[in-house]
């Protein structure tokens, strides 16, 4: 009993965290959108589809290239 309660509450620690951190994921990835939006005048879909692109070309999470274009775009300011 006692293990079958902790594999459940680590199941739903694990599950809290992976839901925070598709949180975090989406927001950094539409702030990259409408950074794009922004500097490309260009639509939402057609910023995405750009992230995604190089996203898959480089082999790396969305969130990463998204993170990585917030940051670079905050810092230049």
């Amino acid at each position: 009993m006692a293990i079958a309660a902790t594999l459940r509450n680590y199941g739903d620690v694990t599950l809290t965290d992976q839901l925070q951190e598709a949180l975090n994921s989406r927001s950094i990835i539409d702030r990259a959108i409408g950074i794009i939006v922004a500097t490309q005048h260009i639509s939402p879909v057609e910023a995405f589809t750009a992230l995604r692109k190089q996203s898959q070309n480089g082999n790396t999470r969305l969130a990463t290239i998204a993170r990585q274009l917030v940051d670079g775009y905050t810092q230049a300011d």
